[in-house]
């Protein structure tokens, strides 16, 4: 018969699997709310980082850390001068919470368990495969689903300035609303390519990464987005050159 540990960890592997895809498809789906998607992200090595009670652990410092924190400190003085002290200092608070957030979470991913990261990672791969084929669908239409949606559910329509109304429903958005899902999806990208790699072998992993890349590609340059662009074409000829110089 199972045990109640064997349980607590199919129920702590659910868990993190359910926190982990969300955060991505939010992510992809939904950028404005990225502060808070990192927040919902964070949860799983946070939480592994508490329960393991290594407190030398989580507060070592780092060159990164003292370096964000030397900036924190900037920002925090420099918002003395701030036409709106309450905007300003609300904005570095966040600042700081976001540092603290991330710093915990880099540290508990090195003590969450080999079986809970190599599924965070496998939910964070398909997640991201699942978002970038979404987003090639919706440039490719002319975001036939979200029109859709809007159509359906009047209360998720964006101000009317992006879009245009015909007898009710929604017949065109403006194609600038998913420039922000297209610096998410190069955010997420080659991250996601250095997984595929750590999770299969070289083969499967070269046609897999190949096909993200691929659809990713289409997504963005169909998109018009030019910053994206951009960033997409300058990181793979990094990508390039590294691999030459190697």
């Amino acid at each position: 018969a199972a045990t109640p540990m064997y349980h607590a960890a199919r129920r702590d592997l659910a868990i993190s699997t359910i926190l982990t895809a969300a955060a991505v498809a939010a992510f992809l789906l939904a950028p404005r709310g990225a502060q808070f998607e990192l927040l919902l992200l964070a949860i799983v090595p946070i939480a592994t980082l508490v329960r393991a009670g290594d407190a030398a652990t989580a507060l070592a410092r780092t060159p990164l850390l003292v370096a964000c924190a030397a900036f924190g400190l900037y920002i925090t003085i420099n918002a003395a001068w701030s036409v709106n002290h309450a905007e300003a200092y609300g904005k570095v608070l966040f600042y700081w919470v976001l540092l603290v957030t991330a710093h915990l979470a880099i540290t508990g991913i090195g003590v969450v368990g080999d079986e809970i990261l190599a599924r965070l990672q496998k939910t964070i791969v398909l997640a991201v495969m699942a978002g970038a084929m979404f987003l090639a669908v919706e440039v490719l239409t002319d975001q036939a689903i979200r029109r859709f949606l809007f159509s359906l559910l009047p209360f998720m329509r964006p101000p009317s300035k992006h879009t245009t109304i015909v007898d009710g429903e929604v017949a065109a958005i403006g194609p600038y609303i998913l420039n922000r899902n297209m610096a998410a999806l190069c955010l997420v990208l080659w991250p996601v390519l250095l997984m595929l790699r750590t999770l299969l072998d070289a083969r499967r992993a070269l046609i897999a990464g190949i096909a993200l890349a691929a659809v990713s590609l289409i997504a963005v340059l169909r998109s018009g987005h030019e910053t994206s662009v951009l960033a997409l074409l300058f990181s793979v000829a990094a990508f390039a050159g590294m691999m030459l110089a190697a």
